[in-house]
């Protein structure tokens, strides 16, 4: 099912005698429940890109939805009190979360929604942890499944950016797996930016799309489509090859 159309002819900063353009001359078509990597050489747009999404950049262009859905970005850095404990973290924002007063929550309720989801990020053997022990990859885990949990109900597509900046491979494998998981485990649609193009990374996804330089010598997408099929369009899978092409204007 259809989820979101974008038409963007020019995104651009400045005043309008005064614009740069940022990005240019793109369409692409998003389904509900796609899980989306999004990347591209440094300084490419893919900020921009994420901004355009969350209606904060100027565009010459047309968004067009299914229904109105609502938007969660999660940026970097992310931050957390690591003073509490693994399950005060997650508990609060399960109570943040009810329709019922948080003073009148039902206690056991609260505990198994809580334990649902430190299981589901692989956290629930770490939950009477203080955060501050924990390692740089399940800190990490723990502000994720923060921002999963919360207004779990009021949103449609998350927008995460660089969530796995900082962390070793493996780390960084267990952190994708887990947040792909969860966005269809929860019918969520997601966009993830990053630049760890690791195969491992991206086996989880659904599809990809690459910034590069287009024609005009702007940034636009190059590429949108199933990560299995980039060979098909860059004669190659080595990221460094295929970012060296991103790089340059097409003839």
């Amino acid at each position: 099912m259809e989820f979101m159309k974008i038409y963007i002819r020019n995104a651009y900063a400045g005043s309008f005698f005064n614009r740069k353009i940022l990005l240019c001359d793109f369409h692409i078509t998003i389904n509900k429940n796609d899980t989306i990597i999004l990347a591209g050489p440094s300084g490419i747009g893919k900020s921009t890109f994420l901004s355009i999404i969350r209606g904060d950049s100027n565009f010459d262009g047309t968004i067009s939805c299914n229904g109105s859905p609502q938007i969660r970005f999660v940026s970097q850095p992310l931050t957390i009190d690591t003073g509490e404990t693994v399950e005060d973290a997650i508990q609060f924002a399960v109570l943040s979360n009810l329709s019922d007063s948080p003073h009148s929550a039902d206690p056991f309720r609260v505990s198994r929604k809580v334990d649902k989801w430190l299981k589901s990020f692989d956290l629930l053997d770490k939950k009477k942890m203080k955060i501050s022990q924990l390692s740089g990859g399940q800190k990490r885990r723990v502000m994720l499944c923060e921002r999963f949990v919360e207004q779990q109900d009021q949103y449609d597509l998350l927008l995460c950016d660089e969530p796995d900046t900082g962390l070793d491979i493996k780390s960084q494998q267990s952190l994708h797996e887990l947040m792909v998981r969860n966005a269809r485990d929860n019918r969520k649609t997601l966009i993830t930016v990053t630049h760890n193009l690791y195969p491992s990374n991206l086996c989880f996804y659904s599809k990809i799309i690459l910034l590069g330089y287009g024609k005009r010598g702007i940034p636009t997408v190059r590429y949108f489509g199933p990560i299995s099929d980039i060979k098909r369009s860059f004669g190659t899978t080595d990221f460094l090859q295929i970012f060296d092409k991103l790089m340059t204007v097409p003839a």
